[in-house]
């Protein structure tokens, strides 16, 4: 087996065990996070934990052509429409 094959074995098993996304519990509150640019719109939702930020969803979506010509309002609601 060669470095890169190791390396790259290596990182998925560090992968199955790391808890990358954090489980929600009942009734608390999140933090989104809105980043929207002329191609992309992106939504990240935060819990915080002990004055930490913990992950908990996060979505990008490529727009499509028509969606590119909405201003930029409608581009916000849009990643909000993503985020549900």
């Amino acid at each position: 087996m060669d470095e890169c094959q190791k390396a790259f074995e290596v990182l998925k098993e560090y992968l199955k065990e790391v808890s990358l996304l954090a489980r929600l519990e009942t009734r608390e509150f999140l933090f989104m996070y809105l980043g929207v640019i002329e191609i992309v719109v992106s939504v990240v939702l935060l819990r915080k934990n002990d004055q930490k930020d913990q992950l908990v969803y996060y979505i990008n979506e490529v727009l499509q052509v028509v969606e590119k010509r909405c201003p930029y309002a409608e581009r916000v609601a849009l990643a909000s429409l993503a985020a549900s």
